[in-house]
């Protein structure tokens, strides 16, 4: 049964594994293009600028991820 500190450490960890619901699909449509090379030089810009917003994201859902696990261990 996962208790409060969990649910909010689950929220957490949801919320920093994506952008916003816009930004997340524009950068899935970039990403695409980026795959089959045929980005142009400004959504190459964009992209990038996308993906370093999602990079940024990362610390706090790492934190997450170990205080949830830390959380689980001492069970």
């Amino acid at each position: 049964m996962m208790n409060i500190e969990e649910s909010v450490l689950l929220a957490i960890i949801q919320e920093n594994s994506q952008l916003p619901e816009k930004e997340q699909q524009r950068y899935q449509q970039l990403w695409r293009k980026c795959e089959d090379e045929t980005l142009s030089k400004d959504e190459l810009t964009e992209y990038q600028a996308l993906l370093s917003r999602l990079e940024a994201r990362n610390p706090k859902r790492i934190e997450a991820l170990i205080a949830l696990a830390q959380s689980r261990g001492k069970r």
